[in-house]
């Protein structure tokens, strides 16, 4: 728990709270991780500096804040500690499909070769195309369906940590 730790520490006070009695700035700076690193958060859809708009904004942190060192690695440490094998699954299959829809989405069907022997000819593969568009529905209830089973595992986790025991009756 030292990167919240340290977020807490760092706070010097901020406007609304000056001598930072109320840790203000470090309850919106935890906030953003928590927001940031959840893995089932409403921000999750969200990549790179959108995602850091988005958070600081639905936070309320100032419009100049950027993350810093502190906020990032207190980021990854709670990453590390909600990971579970199948999340790691999950991440593989989001990435897969974020590649095929970008495939879908930019590629031009009707391209074809202007030059040389093949002149007129399509540049894609019509029937590659077509695999990937028929294998997207069944990709996305595999994405879903992981993520039930990470939401799961991190239950029986969170049941694990406050003391209590399961076992195969207990669901």
């Amino acid at each position: 728990m030292e990167p919240f730790k340290a977020i807490i520490i760092a706070d010097k006070g901020s406007e609304g709270d000056a001598q930072a009695r109320k840790k203000l700035m470090a309850t919106k700076e935890i906030a953003f991780v928590y927001l940031y690193s959840k893995f089932d958060s409403s921000f999750h859809k969200f990549k790179g500096q959108d995602k850091v708009f988005q958070i600081r904004k639905a936070v309320g942190l100032p419009e100049k804040w950027k993350p810093s060192d502190l906020v990032m690695e207190a980021c990854t440490f709670y990453e590390d500690l909600q990971r579970t094998p199948s999340m790691a699954h999950l991440e593989s299959v989001e990435q897969a499909a974020e590649k095929l829809a970008k495939y879908l989405r930019e590629t031009d069907i009707n391209e074809r070769i202007e030059v040389g022997t093949h002149r007129g000819e399509l540049v894609h593969n019509i029937a590659q195309y077509n695999a990937v568009a028929e294998k997207m529905p069944k990709m996305l209830h595999a994405i879903m369906e992981t993520k039930e089973i990470v939401k799961k595992e991190m239950q029986e986790a969170e049941a694990n940590r406050a003391g209590r025991k399961t076992n195969k009756w207990s669901e």
